[in-house]
């Protein structure tokens, strides 16, 4: 017991350096999927994919403390412009909505833990939802905001029954992304585009950026490529993606990369609903 206990402290201490993230998180995550593993179930029943969700779900978490690097960008800006009070209180209540977001985040993510074996999913509207995410991205850019972020989303309703809080994460991840791509390629007149599709009963979101793609593939990247600890930027630790494709498929959908020398282009299909 006691060498199984320290070979998993050690895993988790590896995982921690690789992902560049708090041990503690790691060895929640590791505990939590060791947990769900003793049911021993085979095939995907439904405990089975209660621990899909689970795992997705903690992953989520773990992934958003990446945000507390916007808060300080946020604080920075407040104190450069203390002089300027109109200003700083601009700028303050940006970050008040940014605070509140993840707020909204965390507690969607706990609720999908302590409710991880409900079966059934919520219609929503996709528009509001990718125009909510959106906009939320854009906010936390505070500093880039010299990469423009276009949408192409219809003002009217467009319904999918999906799990609110993990397609919101995917999305958001997917345009982290573009944003940490096109600053680390220093791109002329870069941008961001996203648009939401509803054609032969499916949703699409499509998000597409104009950097330079990743290196050494041109078209579909292929599913196994994308998993935590492979990242393609210096400082990634390979979950963004990984949590984005997870969450769409446990919203019983697809997320499909395409990768070209003029940029990326990330395409979320999912099951449309009347």
């Amino acid at each position: 017991m006691f060498l199984a206990l320290v070979s998993i402290i050690l895993l988790a201490a590896d995982f921690s350096l690789l992902w560049k993230i708090p041990i503690e998180i790691v060895l929640l995550l590791i505990v939590c999927i060791l947990h769900f593993r003793s049911y021993g179930i085979q095939g995907k029943t439904q405990t089975q994919k209660a621990k899909d969700r689970v795992s997705t779900a903690v992953i989520g978490l773990l992934h958003s403390t990446n945000g507390i690097s916007s808060l300080q960008a946020y604080n920075s800006l407040i104190r450069d412009n203390l002089d300027d009070k109109e200003k700083a209180l601009e700028i303050l209540d940006h970050e008040s909505v940014i605070i509140d977001e993840y707020a909204d985040k965390v507690k969607s993510i706990v609720s999908d833990l302590s409710e991880s074996f409900r079966t059934e999913r919520e219609k929503i509207d996709i528009s509001q939802l990718t125009r909510r995410s959106a906009e939320f991205v854009r906010l936390k850019r505070i500093r880039d905001r010299k990469i423009p972020l276009n949408l192409s989303i219809p003002d009217q309703p467009v319904y999918a029954s999906v799990y609110p809080s993990l397609l919101k994460t995917a999305v958001e991840n997917i345009l982290e992304n573009s944003y940490n791509a096109l600053l680390e390629a220093d791109v002329p007149d870069s941008h961001i585009s996203i648009a939401v599709e509803n054609k032969a009963e499916e949703v699409s979101i499509i998000i597409k950026d104009n950097g330079n793609g990743f290196s050494g593939f041109d078209g579909v990247i292929p599913p196994e490529f994308i998993k935590p600890g492979r990242s393609l930027r210096k400082d990634g630790n390979g979950l963004g993606l990984y949590v984005a494709v997870q969450s769409v498929k446990e919203c019983g959908g697809s997320l499909e990369i395409i990768s070209k020398n003029d940029g990326l282009t990330s395409v979320i299909t999912l099951p449309g609903t009347e």
